[in-house]
């Protein structure tokens, strides 16, 4: 049953995020992408974002903060580096270097640059 839910709740974020019209892509900044997209999805996946030995946001990783750090009885397992919807990835290599260097900094082997 539980799977079934978070395929149903996932689902409906990808249908939530094909509505949206170019307008409204562009209007999506980090914090928003983060709010409406990746924090529901984590939290469909049954991540608990209002328990800190689980989730915490902004964590100091290397010059900068990670966006999420993601625990497991508190300890990080892997980090979480959100960029807005708008934006191409592929287009800058740099987000990929700051998220890998946040892992790095802290002995975390793996981070998700989204």
């Amino acid at each position: 049953m539980q799977i079934e839910q978070t395929k149903h709740e996932i689902g409906q974020l990808v249908e939530r995020f094909q509505a949206l019209s170019p307008h409204e892509l562009r209007q999506l900044n980090e914090e928003n992408t983060k709010n409406v997209f990746i924090q529901p999805m984590f939290e469909a996946l049954g991540w608990n974002f209002h328990d800190l030995s689980e989730v915490t946001a902004e964590l100091r990783a290397g010059q900068g903060r990670v966006d999420f750090a993601f625990r497991v009885n508190g300890v990080s397992q892997f980090y979480l580096e959100a960029k807005p919807l708008r934006d191409d990835l592929a287009s800058n290599a740099g987000w990929a270097k700051q998220a890998v260097g946040y892992a790095y900094s802290k002995g975390i082997p793996w981070v998700i640059l989204t």
